[in-house]
Protein backbone atom coordinates (compact mmCIF):
# COMPACT_ATOMS: atom_id res chain seq x y z
CA UNK A 1 0.00 0.00 0.00
CA UNK A 2 2.81 2.39 0.81
CA UNK A 3 4.50 1.79 -2.52
CA UNK A 4 1.28 2.66 -4.37
CA UNK A 5 1.03 5.92 -2.44
CA UNK A 6 4.66 6.73 -3.19
CA UNK A 7 4.16 6.08 -6.90
CA UNK A 8 1.09 8.34 -6.96
CA UNK A 9 2.95 11.16 -5.18
CA UNK A 10 5.91 10.90 -7.60
CA UNK A 11 3.56 10.96 -10.60
CA UNK A 12 1.78 14.04 -9.29
CA UNK A 13 5.07 15.87 -8.75
CA UNK A 14 6.29 15.15 -12.29
CA UNK A 15 2.95 16.00 -13.91
CA UNK A 16 2.95 19.52 -12.39
CA UNK A 17 5.98 20.51 -14.42
CA UNK A 18 4.46 19.11 -17.60
CA UNK A 19 1.13 20.89 -17.14
CA UNK A 20 2.77 24.30 -16.94
CA UNK A 21 2.36 25.83 -20.41
CA UNK A 22 3.38 29.13 -21.94
CA UNK A 23 0.67 31.76 -22.36
CA UNK A 24 0.68 34.36 -25.13
CA UNK A 25 -1.25 37.60 -25.57
CA UNK A 26 -2.10 39.12 -28.94
CA UNK A 27 -4.43 41.64 -30.52
CA UNK A 28 -6.41 40.78 -33.64
CA UNK A 29 -7.12 43.09 -36.59
CA UNK A 30 -10.33 44.36 -34.92
CA UNK A 31 -8.43 45.44 -31.80
CA UNK A 32 -9.67 42.59 -29.56
CA UNK A 33 -7.14 41.21 -27.07
CA UNK A 34 -6.78 37.41 -26.91
CA UNK A 35 -4.86 34.96 -24.70
CA UNK A 36 -3.75 31.44 -25.68
CA UNK A 37 -1.05 28.80 -25.48
CA UNK A 38 0.25 29.29 -29.03
CA UNK A 39 1.50 32.57 -30.53
CA UNK A 40 -0.60 34.15 -33.29
CA UNK A 41 1.15 36.58 -35.54
CA UNK A 42 4.02 38.96 -34.94
CA UNK A 43 2.40 41.00 -32.17
CA UNK A 44 1.91 38.09 -29.74
CA UNK A 45 3.76 38.50 -26.45
CA UNK A 46 4.71 35.82 -23.96
CA UNK A 47 3.26 36.39 -20.47
CA UNK A 48 5.24 35.84 -17.30
CA UNK A 49 3.09 34.25 -14.58
CA UNK A 50 4.33 36.60 -11.87
CA UNK A 51 4.76 39.87 -13.78
CA UNK A 52 2.30 39.78 -16.68
CA UNK A 53 4.34 40.61 -19.79
CA UNK A 54 8.01 39.73 -20.00
CA UNK A 55 10.22 42.72 -19.10
CA UNK A 56 11.60 43.29 -22.61
CA UNK A 57 8.10 43.39 -24.10
CA UNK A 58 6.53 45.36 -21.27
CA UNK A 59 8.95 48.30 -21.36
CA UNK A 60 8.48 48.82 -25.07
CA UNK A 61 4.69 49.13 -24.81
CA UNK A 62 4.78 51.25 -21.67
CA UNK A 63 6.92 53.99 -23.19
CA UNK A 64 4.77 54.36 -26.27
CA UNK A 65 1.43 54.42 -24.45
CA UNK A 66 2.32 56.74 -21.53
CA UNK A 67 1.17 60.34 -22.02
CA UNK A 68 3.79 63.06 -21.68
CA UNK A 69 3.89 64.75 -18.27
CA UNK A 70 2.03 68.09 -18.08
CA UNK A 71 4.04 71.28 -18.24
CA UNK A 72 4.27 73.74 -15.36
CA UNK A 73 2.07 76.18 -17.28
CA UNK A 74 -0.61 73.52 -17.75
CA UNK A 75 -0.54 72.66 -14.05
CA UNK A 76 -0.79 76.34 -13.09
CA UNK A 77 -3.69 76.86 -15.50
CA UNK A 78 -5.56 73.82 -14.15
CA UNK A 79 -4.94 74.99 -10.57
CA UNK A 80 -6.29 78.43 -11.47
CA UNK A 81 -9.39 76.90 -13.08
CA UNK A 82 -10.03 74.70 -10.04
CA UNK A 83 -9.65 77.66 -7.68
CA UNK A 84 -12.04 79.80 -9.76
CA UNK A 85 -14.55 76.96 -9.93
CA UNK A 86 -14.40 76.46 -6.16
CA UNK A 87 -14.82 80.21 -5.53
CA UNK A 88 -17.79 80.32 -7.91
CA UNK A 89 -19.48 77.39 -6.11
CA UNK A 90 -18.88 79.03 -2.73
CA UNK A 91 -20.36 82.32 -3.97
CA UNK A 92 -23.43 80.52 -5.35
CA UNK A 93 -23.83 78.64 -2.06
CA UNK A 94 -23.56 81.93 -0.12
CA UNK A 95 -26.18 83.58 -2.36
CA UNK A 96 -28.58 80.63 -1.95
CA UNK A 97 -28.12 80.79 1.81
CA UNK A 98 -28.81 84.55 1.87
CA UNK A 99 -31.88 84.08 -0.34
CA UNK A 100 -33.21 81.34 1.94
CA UNK A 101 -32.64 83.53 4.99
CA UNK A 102 -34.44 86.46 3.30
CA UNK A 103 -37.41 84.24 2.37
CA UNK A 104 -37.62 82.87 5.91
CA UNK A 105 -37.60 86.43 7.29
CA UNK A 106 -40.35 87.48 4.86
CA UNK A 107 -42.41 84.44 5.84
CA UNK A 108 -41.96 85.22 9.54
CA UNK A 109 -43.10 88.82 8.95
CA UNK A 110 -46.11 87.63 6.96
CA UNK A 111 -47.05 85.24 9.77
CA UNK A 112 -46.78 88.09 12.30
CA UNK A 113 -49.04 90.29 10.14
CA UNK A 114 -51.63 87.51 10.00
CA UNK A 115 -51.38 87.06 13.75
CA UNK A 116 -51.84 90.83 14.18
CA UNK A 117 -55.00 90.78 12.06
CA UNK A 118 -56.39 87.82 14.05
CA UNK A 119 -55.71 89.56 17.37
CA UNK A 120 -57.40 92.76 16.16
CA UNK A 121 -60.44 90.75 15.11
CA UNK A 122 -60.58 88.89 18.43
CA UNK A 123 -60.29 92.14 20.40
CA UNK A 124 -63.01 93.75 18.30
CA UNK A 125 -65.31 90.75 18.80
CA UNK A 126 -64.63 90.70 22.56
CA UNK A 127 -65.44 94.40 22.85
CA UNK A 128 -68.64 94.01 20.82
CA UNK A 129 -69.70 91.10 22.99
CA UNK A 130 -69.00 93.12 26.12
CA UNK A 131 -71.02 96.05 24.73
CA UNK A 132 -73.99 93.78 23.89
CA UNK A 133 -73.90 92.27 27.37
CA UNK A 134 -73.93 95.64 29.13
CA UNK A 135 -76.11 97.28 26.45
CA UNK A 136 -74.04 100.34 26.76
CA UNK A 137 -71.43 101.70 24.40
CA UNK A 138 -70.11 104.10 27.02
CA UNK A 139 -68.80 101.29 29.23
CA UNK A 140 -65.22 100.82 28.07
CA UNK A 141 -64.04 98.49 30.80
CA UNK A 142 -61.98 95.61 29.53
CA UNK A 143 -61.81 92.16 31.04
CA UNK A 144 -58.47 90.41 31.63
CA UNK A 145 -58.71 88.25 28.49
CA UNK A 146 -59.20 91.28 26.27
CA UNK A 147 -56.48 93.16 28.14
CA UNK A 148 -54.02 90.28 27.47
CA UNK A 149 -54.95 90.26 23.78
CA UNK A 150 -54.34 94.04 23.59
CA UNK A 151 -50.98 93.57 25.29
CA UNK A 152 -50.02 90.83 22.81
CA UNK A 153 -51.15 93.05 19.94
CA UNK A 154 -49.06 95.98 21.13
CA UNK A 155 -45.99 93.74 21.54
CA UNK A 156 -46.54 92.21 18.08
CA UNK A 157 -46.93 95.63 16.45
CA UNK A 158 -43.71 96.81 18.06
CA UNK A 159 -41.89 93.70 16.76
CA UNK A 160 -43.30 94.28 13.28
CA UNK A 161 -42.20 97.90 13.35
CA UNK A 162 -38.64 96.98 14.39
CA UNK A 163 -38.05 93.95 12.19
CA UNK A 164 -40.42 93.93 9.22
CA UNK A 165 -40.58 97.43 7.84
Amino acid sequence: MKINQLIIIVMICFSCGIAQAEIYRWTDKDGNVHFGDDPRGQDSKKLDYDKGLEPEDNTEGAESSAPPPPSVEQIEELTKQLRESREKREEERRKRKEELKRKQHEQACEDKRKQEAQLKLQIHQALEKRARETRSTTDRTVDSKTYNMKFQLKKLQQDLKENCQ
